[in-house]
């Protein structure tokens, strides 16, 4: 039976995928219009939007060329992806995580935390702990011979400082509380991004084939290969 941590890990390498299949795609479409756009330059004597159009067209060029060739170190990139988002589920353990386990979660948890937008964090920030979620008993040490949890502090007041705060006292919601359900949803919140970014992706690829998309129009990819060629192919000849 496919686990959610086996979801989580085919969302994400899924996403990897669209994206190399967007910016290949979004490179010709760009480069195609470039030449378009070239060729009228030429014939109406605008030699100055012709040598602008030559330039982008070249860049365009260079930089597809260089993405193709680098194709498979972005998909291990991907992969490597996809085995930090089965990272980040670890926190469904509750009181089971072990000790390597634990140190795994926030590995995956920084990186994620970096990779998605401020908009997927910023409900976090405004979702406050419920008052159950408050008392010690709610959570587990990570060690067992730690001492009791001490409460949730007041000025711990919304579930992204809770996060926080679970990770600075090594402890972990237990199953079935409150505080697991605040907890284990604010990470499925970061993981699931990738659902809604697979399918933005998709609509762009149905406005490129149906010839719909401006070219020159800025576009945003989350999380993108870090690549002066992907820049170069996302924003080459932006107005």
């Amino acid at each position: 039976m496919e686990t959610e941590r086996d979801k989580a890990f085919d969302r994400w390498f899924r996403l990897a995928e669209l994206q190399l299949e967007f910016l290949q795609q979004w490179g010709v479409y760009k480069l195609n219009v470039a030449r378009a756009e070239l060729l009228a330059a030429v014939a109406a004597g605008q030699q100055a939007v012709a040598q602008i159009k030559r330039r982008v067209a070249r860049e365009l060029e260079a930089a597809l060329q260089r993405l193709q060739k680098n194709r498979r170190l972005y998909l291990r990139r991907a992969e490597r992806w996809g085995r930090q988002s089965r990272q980040l589920a670890l926190i469904r353990l509750g009181e089971d995580l072990s000790v390597r386990q634990w140190s795994q979660l926030w590995v995956a948890f920084r990186i994620f935390e970096n990779r998605v937008p401020f908009t997927t964090l910023e409900p976090l920030m405004k979702q406050q702990v419920k008052p159950a979620a408050r008392a010690g008993s709610e959570y587990f040490p990570v060690r067992p011979d730690s001492p009791n949890v001490a409460d949730v502090p007041a000025d711990v007041s919304n579930v992204y400082q809770l996060i926080a705060w679970i990770k600075a006292q090594r402890v972990l919601p237990r199953r079935g509380t409150t505080a697991y359900q605040q907890i284990v949803g604010a990470f499925d919140q970061m993981s699931l991004f990738a659902r809604a970014e697979i399918e933005r992706i998709e609509e762009l690829l149905k406005a490129m084939e149906q010839e719909t998309l401006d070219a020159w129009q800025p576009v945003t990819l989350a999380a993108l290969p870090d690549s002066v060629d992907v820049q170069k192919i996302i924003q080459a000849g932006m107005r």
